[in-house]
């Protein structure tokens, strides 16, 4: 049986600094301080080649709704928006027109 191709697209670290730096940066107004982990993190840090998804948490709910509200302004869509309990939030948002096309947020905590 034929599987279907993923459709994320490997994220390098190139991809992701041009991405913050050209998109994401010039349309926050106040800095926003977004923590990246998981496979992100290994990609910027150099230790893996690429992500498939973008993983960013955030220090405060304000910096989290910044982001979020950029992204949207982007042309990103929330696909879905887990809460592990009423006091965190994990969204991912796509937009698979965008060469960084998946990017899960989470505040206050990653995976509880």
């Amino acid at each position: 049986m034929a599987v279907a191709p993923d459709p994320i697209r490997p994220k390098t670290s190139a991809d992701l600094l041009g991405w913050l730096g050209r998109d994401v940066s010039p349309s926050l107004e106040v800095e926003t301080r977004a923590i990246a982990h998981g496979g992100t993190a290994l990609a910027l840090l150099g230790i893996k080649e690429s992500t498939k998804d973008v993983d960013f948490a955030f220090e405060s709910r304000d910096a989290y709704d910044r982001f979020a509200h950029v992204l949207e302004s982007l042309g990103f869509v929330s696909k879905w928006d887990l809460r592990a309990n009423p006091t965190e939030v994990h969204q991912r948002f796509e937009n698979l027109s965008a060469i960084v096309d998946v990017i899960d947020m989470r505040f206050p905590t990653w995976n509880n």
